[in-house]
């Protein structure tokens, strides 16, 4: 079925994309009836009052989040979106929460992130119900509030009785083509208790991005290892070292990125350990740590020369990002961040964890093991978006992709992310300058329409 009409509403998409993107719906401390902050409760009073102007059903659960339902049927279609943002930083050409058209790009906090594929989405169950169609499915859009920070919104939903599980669902928060693989999660870490209560490490405070910078302060008798040569090459390499009357500072640069993808960062800690290989601390269990890295971890990504590499070709390889290093009580913590592919023997992995780092007297803490999120490829739900987004950009062959981040997806047994970040567009997400040209926008307009139609006519 020809839908190039949902492109009527284009304007008011954009001016609603433009109003909902204005209100700067960052978490923020709980106030009355507000548990993630008021501006995050007006984002989400703002969503529901549009749907019920279009004339569909809404509910809000004590402002953790809300949905709006086009026709109640036995079978759903449920689309997660969320329009709480993340904050705005700096560098922006124009202010985050301006929501500027400038040249025909749409810039601002949320235009992708979710707040502009929740409004296209909401259009695109107006546009249908005006169709007059009798559809098998029902659509219920499901709006959160606390995606960016510890997903309690979608907790509180399904805790309550009066939810009932959509039979099918999409995230628009991924990637197109179809992202129907979420790798599995396992979060730990190393621990080891120091002998120097003086030594400090700072840096790296952020659980799920590669370090970027990390410093060490100890006793300044290491020097006494390093030659000048040495020291003149850690300089080149933007190692500061500063010195006072007893102790030293080391502090390493590296590159962030998501934990998801840590093969593009390049990890401070890690260099850290590689600059102290073979040097006398002047703590013995510091020593310890320095060369169970060198001899097992070195800088890799891949958990090869631990002995855990696992890939597979749906899901790829398994990842580890080493992470939020800090001492609490003179008890140095390495926290690690791994995400693995649907084929890893993921106890098999914790305990060559638990072996290989005993070796060294480091003990490992298993905190989380989070199970990977698969739909197969040959379910109704991936074949009829992977349909859709062949015939609106041309293209055969393509395959649904997987991923190491966490999405909505995982919240529902049968969900997949469907985009909104298109194959040739620049991933702006979580970035300053936030945006989308206004011809992608015009595309997701009809991705997103042509999909709900296809998994409810």
């Amino acid at each position: 079925m020809e839908l190039i009409g949902i492109l009527k509403y284009r304007n008011d998409i954009l001016k609603d994309i433009q109003s909902l993107v204005s209100i700067p719906s960052v978490l923020d401390e709980e106030k009355e009836e507000a548990p993630f902050g008021i501006e995050i409760k007006k984002a989400l009073d703002f969503t529901l009052e549009l749907g019920k102007k279009f004339g569909f059903k809404t509910r809000n659960f004590e402002n953790y989040i809300g949905d709006i339902t086009f026709e109640e049927k036995e079978e759903m279609l449920g689309i997660l979106g969320h329009i709480d943002v993340v904050k705005a930083g700096e560098d922006w050409n124009f202010p985050a929460f301006s929501a500027i058209v400038d040249k025909n790009i749409l810039y601002g906090r949320g235009v992708l992130d979710d707040k502009g594929p929740i409004i296209i989405c909401l259009y695109a169950m107006k546009y249908l119900s005006e169709l007059g169609k009798n559809y098998s499915r029902g659509v219920r859009l499901i709006i959160g509030t606390d995606e960016e920070s510890q997903c309690r919104c979608i907790k509180y939903y399904l805790n309550n009785p009066e939810v009932k599980i959509p039979t099918l669902s999409f995230s628009p928060d991924g990637e197109f083509p179809v992202i129907n693989i979420e790798k599995g999660l396992l979060k730990g870490h190393f621990e080891i208790k120091l002998e120097d209560k003086l030594i400090e490490i700072d840096g790296s405070r952020i659980g799920n991005i590669v370090p970027d910078n990390i410093s060490l302060n100890l006793d300044k008798n290491i020097l006494k290892n390093f030659t000048q040569n040495e020291i003149e090459k850690l300089k080149e390499k933007e190692v500061i070292l500063e010195e006072t009357d007893t102790r030293v500072k080391i502090y390493v640069k590296g590159k962030a990125t998501h934990s998801a993808t840590p093969e593009l960062g390049e990890n401070a800690f890690l260099k850290l350990m590689e600059i102290l290989r073979g040097k006398d601390t002047q703590d013995k269990n510091l020593n310890k740590v320095v060369k169970f890295f060198n001899r097992y971890i070195k800088e890799e990504v891949s958990g090869e020369s631990l002995g855990v590499l696992v890939e597979d070709k749906k899901s790829g390889k398994l990842t580890i990002n080493y992470t939020n290093i800090l001492i609490e009580n003179s008890i140095l913590k390495i926290n690690i961040d791994c995400r693995f592919p649907i084929t890893a023997n993921i106890e098999k992995i914790v305990d060559i964890l638990k072996i290989k780092s005993k070796e060294f007297d480091i003990e490992f803490i298993l905190r989380k093991i989070t199970p990977p999120h698969h739909i197969p490829e040959t379910d109704e739900l991936v074949q009829k978006l992977l349909k859709v987004y062949r015939e609106v950009e041309e293209k055969d062959g393509i395959k649904p992709k997987y991923t190491g981040t966490s999405s909505y997806s995982r919240s529902f047994s049968r969900c997949v992310a469907f985009g909104p970040i298109l194959e040739n567009m620049e991933n702006t997400i979580h970035q300053a300058n936030e945006r989308i040209k206004l011809e992608d926008l015009d595309k997701l307009i009809l991705l997103y329409t042509k999909a709900i139609y296809e998994l409810i006519k």
